[in-house]
């Protein structure tokens, strides 16, 4: 899958498993939120255990360097999934 950006470049999603594109659709929609671009909607809403299973993938990138971080991305995953039950 690819992202076209405002200026009109083509981005390729890291990974090709279902949890890196909802990785990669969760930080792009968080960068959009935070520089105002405006992209088409995703075709179809991620589910909360795909949301969360991205936020996990992403919290394992900061297990070395900042578990402190890392604890807390694994603990709001589990507390957004268990929200939507």
């Amino acid at each position: 899958m690819s992202t076209i950006l405002a200026n009109g470049l083509s981005v390729d999603a890291p990974g090709s498993s279902p949890v890196s594109h909802a990785l990669s659709r969760v930080l792009g929609f968080g960068l959009r939120l935070l520089t105002g671009w405006k992209v088409a909607a995703p075709e179809a809403p991620l589910s909360r255990k795909a949301e969360a299973d991205a936020v996990r993938e992403w919290a394992w990138t900061f297990a070395r360097t900042d578990r402190s971080f890392s604890d807390d991305l694994f603990a709001a995953a589990d507390r957004h999934e268990r929200a939507g039950n």
